[in-house]
């Protein structure tokens, strides 16, 4: 709370109240100049192989956002620990699906354990062209 002395300035309170009420001596004030983000752990990341996110909490002292500032992240990109990752396994790539020009070639890419992470998955399909011999294109 601020305070502040009023007085009349004939130095009579009476002359002045005669003719207006008297103005308020105290007002509630709001101090932000110690306003910091008060902020929480990091999470563990949602995922234990590959891209994730993990969490923190962040307030403000006061309740008031806008008092603190620019908040700081709440959420981040992470990875969780590659211990225990499987890795992807990839078959052989099957011929040409055409025998003259552009076709294509897949094979089969699975995980070799529970989870793999997905960013690391080498593509099962990729362009090719026929070229089969004594085939007149």
């Amino acid at each position: 709370i601020q305070t502040r002395h009023v007085f009349c300035d004939s130095g009579s309170d009476q002359d002045c109240i005669a003719n207006t009420t008297a103005p308020t001596n105290t007002r509630p004030c709001h101090d932000i100049s110690g306003c910091t983000w008060a902020l929480g752990p990091w999470s563990d990341c949602s995922t234990s192989c590959g891209s994730g996110m993990r969490h923190r909490s962040a307030t403000c002292p006061s309740g008031i956002a806008e008092d603190c500032g620019q908040q700081p992240e709440a959420v981040e990109d992470c990875r969780g620990a590659e211990t225990g990752c499987g890795s992807w396994e990839t078959g052989e790539w099957s011929e040409c699906s055409s025998i003259c020009g552009e076709g294509v070639q897949v094979r089969n890419v699975s995980c070799g354990k529970e989870s793999c992470a997905d960013e690391l998955k080498q593509s099962s399909l990729r362009s090719c062209n026929g070229t089969k011999p004594y085939v007149q294109c």
